[in-house]
C-alpha cells in the first residue's frame, strides 16, 4: 500500500503544474495532537499567496474525492522557499552554534580529570568499542 504522502503527491503534482508551479514536497505529520498535510510548491519567480490558493482549492476537492486519509487533518499549501529558509537557518545559525558548543566541550574535556568526566571522550568514541 502506498504511503499517504505518495498518494497526495500523485494528486498534487498535476494540479500544481496546471497552475504553473512544481510540487516540491509533501509532509503528513502530527503536531500538538492534530494531523497536518503540508504541500510545498515552487516556481522560478517565487510563490505568492494566490498561487497557494490556486493549488489549495482544487487539491482540497481532489482529496475529498479520492479520500486517501482517514480522519481529519489540516491542509496547508505553502512555498518551498520556507524549506530553503529553514535549511539556510540550520546552516548559518545552528551549525555555527554547534561548532561553538563543541569547542567549549573540547576545552572542558581537557580541563576535567578523566575520573570526573561523565561522558565518553572523542578517543573513546573513535577507538573504543564496548
Amino acid at each position: 500500500m502506498a504511503k499517504v504522502t505518495e498518494l497526495v503527491a500523485a494528486l498534487a503534482a498535476p494540479i500544481a503544474e496546471q497552475n504553473g508551479c512544481t510540487l516540491w514536497d509533501v509532509e503528513y505529520v502530527r503536531e500538538a495532537g492534530q494531523w497536518f498535510l503540508r504541500v510545498y510548491i515552487d516556481k522560478p519567480e517565487g510563490i505568492s499567496i494566490n498561487d497557494c490558493e490556486a493549488v489549495s482549492r482544487p487539491l482540497s476537492d481532489a482529496l475529498d474525492e479520492a479520500d486517501p486519509i482517514e480522519g481529519s487533518y489540516v491542509l496547508e499549501v505553502s512555498s518551498a522557499g520556507d524549506i530553503a529558509q529553514e535549511a539556510a537557518a540550520v546552516r548559518d545559525v545552528i551549525l555555527c552554534k554547534m561548532g561553538q558548543l563543541r569547542l567549549a566541550c573540547d576545552e572542558a574535556e581537557t580541563l576535567t580529570p578523566k575520573k570526573y568526566w561523565p561522558f565518553p571522550t572523542y578517543g573513546d568514541l573513535l577507538f573504543g568499542v564496548r
